[in-house]
This record gives C-alpha cells, structure tokens and sequence, in this order.
C-alpha cells in the first residue's frame, strides 16, 4: 500500500523496515525505503540513507546525505565510511587511495 508521510506511525515503520534491509545488505532497498518518507523523519532517514550509500560506494549520496545530517549522523557516517574505504577531506567524501 502507498505509504502517507502524514502518518508519523507510518514512517517510523518504514524507517524500521528500511533499517532491516540496510542490516540485512540491500543497501539500495534501504535507500529507496528511507527517501519515500524522508519528510517525515529527515535526520533517521538520511542516517539510513548515508550508511548505506558507504556500503554501496556511491559518493554523491553520502555527500548529500551529509550536508543533511545532525553533527552525530555525521560523526555515524564518518565512521561507516571509513569502515567502507572512503574517507572525507572535511567537505567531500571519496574513495581512500589504495
């Protein structure tokens, strides 16, 4: 069914099962999941979105998801990035040298 994003109970469900997906390694279900409410709910979803744009390498989004995020999303992100091989020079993200 069509999710509301007026419906608060609504989006933390779908943050709760975007978060299941990020867990279980469907990185862009997760994403896809989180950007559908992500009015509702910006910071977790971003959170959702950022963590798993680490995993998937996928650079403009955990930028994006970075400018958005809260200084502890950020700090979270920083943290998932580097565990993935991507580091930040404090504005932009990208691949660690080899």
């Amino acid at each position: 069914p069509p999710v509301s994003n007026d419906n608060p109970a609504d989006t933390d469900q779908r943050l709760s099962d975007a978060q299941t997906e990020y867990v279980n390694g469907n990185y862009q279900r997760a994403i896809d999941m989180a950007k559908s409410v992500q009015k509702g709910s910006p910071v977790r979803a971003w959170r959702i979105i950022g963590s798993a744009a680490c995993n998937i390498k996928d650079l403009r989004l955990v930028n994006d998801a970075y400018r958005k995020l809260d200084a502890p999303g950020r700090q979270y992100l920083l943290y998932v990035c580097q565990r993935n091989g991507i580091t930040s020079t404090g504005s932009q993200f990208k691949l660690a040298e080899q």
